[in-house]
C-alpha cells in the first residue's frame, strides 16, 4: 500500500498555535528547497533521500534543524530517532521542543 503525504491547510484564524506549529514544520519537510518562487531557500534540499537509512536520518535531522531555525523560529528539532521502516528504509520520528526564550 502506497503512503501519501497530505498538507492539511486551514484557515490561521482557527489554528491553535501547536497546529500552526505542525502545519508548518510539515510544509518545510515536504517542500524541495528552490522549488518556492520568491523563497528558494525554503524546503529541504532533500540530498538524504539518496543514502542509506542511517545516513539519510542524520542528513535529515542536520538540515531540518538549520531551516526549522529560519522558519519555524518558536521551536527547535531536539531529536530525529530512526526506525526501522523495513525493506531497507527508515522512518523518522521528529521531536521538538520550545526555543528558549519564546
Amino acid at each position: 500500500m502506497k503512503t501519501i503525504n497530505k498538507i492539511e491547510i486551514k484557515p490561521v484564524e482557527n489554528m491553535t498555535g501547536l497546529e500552526s506549529i505542525d502545519q508548518r514544520l510539515k510544509t518545510l519537510i515536504l517542500t524541495r528547497e528552490g522549488t518556492l518562487p520568491g523563497s528558494r531557500s525554503f524546503g529541504l534540499a532533500q540530498e538524504f533521500l539518496s543514502t542509506t537509512p542511517q545516513k539519510a536520518v542524520n542528513l535529515l535531522a542536520l538540515e531540518l534543524a538549520e531551516k526549522a531555525e529560519e522558519y519555524v523560529p518558536e521551536v527547535e528539532i531536539d531529536e530525529v530517532i530512526a526506525e526501522d521502516g523495513g525493506l531497507g528504509a527508515a522512518k523518522a520520528q521528529i521531536r521538538i521542543m520550545r526555543r528558549r526564550g519564546t
